[in-house]
């Protein structure tokens, strides 16, 4: 289903997109991800044959209609496997729309890339090991991408979970490669890392200090070993991590509580900084605002 309206005011509307025979019958899956690109808007979400396989798909609307796009999971050309594929979040890059998205069946992170929208290909980021850093261990998580730094050479990170070391990990593309490290929890190269279990959620965002300045990346993310909030970022070619909420009055933000966190976590940039949206264990819903 999907909301919308026209305009900041007036009624929404609710659309049934997908899965009553609109682009196909099959069962929609959860965590979609939605992004404009070309013009137009891209929704990707997964869709289940209740046989073990998980597809994704897109419906993409012009402004007038909705079309759908079957791109990975049932096998074919440029790339694509069968497999059981889900939470994928989406990034326009370099002129180029990228979608990265857990692969549940081979316990790694995939790329779909394509430079118009209809064409793409199809590879494994991470998890089949290989040069640049990369691992052949198992990844999953909520994967969460960024793009950030000048506008004339923008740089992209990807952020998701080492689930055998339980460590936040990231995949930087920068000079056309991509490199891979694994950023906080046992092992971690931040400073300020703690060896801890590092939950799969993690929501990342741009930000610069002064308006048209050099973008810093910032990764808000849930230390389920202290059940604290924290964050890491990236200065130069140094990451760095705190605490921002969970351990009292051991957490940078005011205000701060000392009730455990749980997650999910989101972060917005707004006029005013950085807002983080997160659970706490008391099922309350928290907001940090961070002005780094």
């Amino acid at each position: 289903m999907v909301a919308h309206r026209s305009g900041t005011s007036g009624a929404w509307s609710v659309t049934s997109l997908d899965g009553s025979g609109q682009g196909t019958d099959e069962a929609i899956g959860r965590d979609p991800s939605s992004i404009t690109f070309g013009g137009k808007l891209y929704i990707f979400y997964t869709a289940g044959d209740g046989l073990g396989l998980e597809e994704l798909r897109a419906a993409v609307y012009d402004g007038a209609t909705w079309t759908y796009q079957l791109l990975d999971g049932y096998g074919g050309a440029s790339g694509r496997i069968e497999g059981k594929l889900r939470a994928p979040a989406a990034v326009v890059h370099d002129g180029k729309l990228r979608v990265y998205y857990v692969d549940d069946t081979n316990d790694n992170i995939r790329e779909a890339v394509t430079s118009n929208g209809t064409s793409w290909s199809f590879s494994v980021l991470d998890g089949d090991g290989g040069p640049n850093g990369r691992t052949t261990d198992r990844l999953t998580g909520d994967i969460s991408p960024v793009v950030y730094g000048p506008v004339f050479q923008p740089k992209l990170q990807i952020f998701y979970q080492n689930n055998d070391e339980v460590r936040l990990r990231v995949a930087e593309l920068e000079g056309g490669q991509f490199h891979f490290h694994d950023i906080n929890g046992d092992g971690g190269i931040a400073s300020g890392a703690v060896d801890d279990y590092i939950r799969p959620w993690s929501s990342a965002v741009s930000y610069a200090k002064i308006r048209f300045g050099a973008e810093t990346p910032y990764v808000f993310y849930v230390d389920m070993g202290n059940r604290t909030l924290r964050v890491a970022s990236k200065a130069g070619s140094s990451w760095s991590a705190l605490t921002l909420d969970g351990a009292g009055s051991g957490s940078a933000c005011a205000g701060a509580t000392s009730t455990p966190i749980l997650g999910p976590v989101t972060a917005i940039v707004d006029s005013e900084g950085i807002r983080v949206f997160y659970t706490a264990w008391n099922h309350t819903l928290r907001h940090a605002r961070f002005t780094p």
